[in-house]
């Protein structure tokens, strides 16, 4: 994936979660916390490119927000 690619993903998320739920009690509590390990995955992807160190192909992103370690 391009930089661009991720900072525009990340953006999205930004703007989707603008007002984002406050307590566990919300109902969209849930989708804003996988939404946010989203998000951090996406910036050390972004901070890997920065310092040109190597990307994570799309299938190993899966595997770590699919592992159940």
């Amino acid at each position: 994936m391009l930089k661009q690619e991720l900072e525009n993903q990340l953006q999205s998320l930004r703007l989707k979660w603008k007002i984002y739920p406050k307590s566990s009690i919300e109902p969209n509590w849930f989708k804003f916390k996988c939404d946010k390990c989203l998000a951090l995955g996406l910036i050390e992807q972004i901070k890997k490119i920065d310092g040109e160190k190597e990307i994570l192909s799309p299938e190993e992103m899966e595997k770590i927000f699919t592992s159940n370690t």
